[in-house]
């Protein structure tokens, strides 16, 4: 397609601009392979271009979690996913699978802890296992 045509049947090539108001940085600070916790934006530098940058940190302990559990449907099972769902805040989600003769999602997709605790309680075993 034909943009546009300079001096002497020259094609004139489209300009774009574009900018960005934030980036997203991703940081992982470890210390011994453990997660240094209690940073601050202060405890950060951010160039571009060798100009320093504005920094806002959003720590991961703010952003709510997705858990994910594979359970053998049992009693002890049962207490240790209980437990586990315990920690979790309100505004984390959790799906939870079951395995004994038959896979069974025992709680609605990105159910809250709560939920998932009363779908996990009084997990029976049945037959054996599909899981292998």
């Amino acid at each position: 397609m034909l943009i546009g045509s300079g001096a002497k049947g020259q094609q004139t090539r489209p300009k774009f601009s574009a900018s960005a108001d934030a980036v997203a940085v991703d940081v992982l600070v470890t210390e011994r392979n453990y997660p240094v916790r209690g940073l601050d934006a202060s405890d950060f530098v951010v160039l571009d271009n060798g100009v320093p940058q504005t920094v806002e940190v959003v720590n991961a302990d703010q952003l709510p979690l997705h858990v994910s559990l594979v359970l053998d449907a049992s009693e002890s099972m049962s207490r240790a996913a209980e437990a586990l769902l315990r920690q979790l805040a309100p505004a984390d989600r959790v799906n939870v699978l079951t395995v004994s003769d038959v896979v069974a999602l025992k709680v609605p997709v990105n159910a809250t802890p709560g939920e998932a605790i009363a779908g996990v309680r009084h997990l029976e075993a049945s037959g054996g296992t599909r899981l292998f």
